[in-house]
């Protein structure tokens, strides 16, 4: 399901023409099926622990972000 995904995720970003394409994973499974499509656009992987964002830095055009789930940020969130 993943390399479907990642394969029409890919294909869309070059039709429109997207600055870079966004995915959440926790895993970091659906960044790597995104970069094996090799994007134009860069892949930016929001990853919740930081050895998935260590082990997306090797994967070609994945940029990982690391987003940690506080009460902070959600009130944060809310106040937007």
């Amino acid at each position: 399901v993943n390399e479907a995904i990642a394969s029409c995720a890919v294909k869309t970003a070059w039709d429109v023409q997207a600055a870079c394409i966004v995915a959440l994973t926790e895993t970091g499974a659906m960044g790597r099926a995104l970069a094996k499509y090799r994007p134009i656009p860069p892949v930016l992987a929001i990853v919740s622990r930081p050895q998935i964002a260590r082990q997306l830095q090797i994967s070609r055009g994945v940029y990982p972000l690391l987003f940690t789930s506080d009460d902070e940020v959600h009130e944060n969130t809310l106040e937007l």
